[in-house]
């Protein structure tokens, strides 16, 4: 888990815009992106109840063919859109 805020902040101060939709996009079968809380409960919480819906000691099928374990990326989003207004975004 990765914590983008200050970079995404800087790119909107950066591009001198002030108000607009900023497009958050990852790409890879086996990324994911999303807003979360980031704090150490959360941090910690989050993979535990991924891991609970979608175990990690069982097959899948899927994986015979690619071994990539893409099942995460498909409950969470691979892209999300940010608003911002006078320079700050607005979460």
């Amino acid at each position: 888990m990765v914590d983008i805020t200050d970079q995404t902040l800087k790119a909107i101060l950066e591009s001198k815009l002030e108000n607009g939709i900023v497009t958050i996009f990852v790409s890879g079968s086996t990324a994911a992106i999303t807003t979360i809380e980031y704090e150490p409960g959360l941090r910690s919480d989050f993979p535990m109840m991924l891991n609970r819906i979608i175990p990690k000691d069982i097959e899948y099928k899927h994986d015979e063919t690619w071994h990539e374990g893409i099942y995460a990326s498909r409950l969470v989003r691979v892209y999300v859109f940010i608003q911002y207004y006078n320079n700050k975004a607005t979460l």
